[in-house]
């Protein structure tokens, strides 16, 4: 699961290709991942010039522990199938976003058992943070919670929300009142039909396998 996984930015020099990228980011992965070397994945991808470091990439790098993907390996094969490549949540879900409209987004994933917040700030790491579900919808302070995590963190553009459940369009005008942002429902992509909050990831990995 995603919370196995920390996403950083990184800033490398500019002139690195990406195997010398590699050898920089292992070389500095104790400092940056609390896990032991010999049982890290990594992998990262050069996003585009730095914003605060002239002459730099910025890099997005993600690690997980290899013992964590040996496990998933193994259910993917008692299925039958054969695991090409595993993706993030926050990077996979980016996709489902309306076109260039990522950078400066929220996305809140309203499902039966969970609420997740996921942020893209350019020169931020991905934000995702799951919320407290049942403490949230038993009390009503979704809205509280959501503004004292934007005030830790930063205030989006926007705030996409998908949900699992029919979205109430006087909920959603209070919720853009009281965050004092516009909060809209996450449209479907073109050609396909609205995806709800249940299954988004799935239709997000689904848009992932059909990019070359």
């Amino acid at each position: 699961s995603a919370n196995q996984v920390i996403c950083k930015l990184c800033h490398l020099p500019g002139e690195r290709d990406g195997a010398e990228m590699e050898v920089q980011l292992l070389a500095d992965a104790e400092r940056l991942f609390p896990f032991p070397l010999e049982d890290l994945a990594l992998d990262f991808q050069a996003l585009g010039p730095s914003r605060v470091q002239p002459g730099c990439l910025e890099v997005m790098v993600a690690a997980c522990r290899q013992s964590a993907l040996a496990s998933l390996a193994t259910v993917v094969e008692e299925a039958g199938l054969e695991l090409a490549a595993v993706e993030v949540d926050n990077i996979a879900l980016s996709r489902m976003l309306p076109l260039g409209c990522m950078e400066g987004s929220a996305l809140l994933r309203l499902e039966t058992r969970s609420v997740t917040l996921y942020g893209w700030q350019p020169g931020k790491a991905f934000l995702r943070v799951e919320l407290p579900q049942d403490e949230l919808r038993a009390s009503g302070q979704l809205p509280e919670h959501l503004q004292a995590l934007f005030a830790e963190a930063y205030l989006p553009a926007r705030l996409w929300v998908a949900s699992s459940a029919l979205i109430d369009p006087g909920w959603l005008q209070g919720l853009s009142e009281q965050l004092e942002l516009p909060c809209r429902q996450l449209p479907g992509l073109a050609g396909l039909e609205q995806v709800d909050g249940s299954m988004l990831l799935a239709g997000a990995l689904s848009v992932g396998g059909w990019q070359p």
